[in-house]
């Protein structure tokens, strides 16, 4: 049975024809410095340490009285 983590061989192209200009080719798979530049590390985590402005505020659940049920949304905002 093949590995299917083993790694993919390179593939050799053939050189550009009559002096043809080399192509620019976009890679899937991410580059040596992808983590100085990508999402996550310059913009997520860092928010995860901001300290935040304001109050902290406990949420106000409303008495249930017997019979009835409580329904909390929990939405984006929250």
């Amino acid at each position: 049975m093949p590995n299917p983590f083993s790694r993919k061989r390179k593939i050799v192209r053939q050189a550009p024809h009559a002096g043809a200009k080399k192509s620019t080719r976009v890679k899937l798979r991410p580059g040596s410095d992808w983590t100085k530049r990508n999402f996550i590390t310059s913009v997520w985590i860092p928010t995860l340490f901001t300290k935040r402005s304001g109050a902290r505020a406990r949420p106000l659940f409303p008495k249930v009285q017997p019979g009835q049920i409580g329904i909390t949304w929990i939405g984006h905002a929250s």
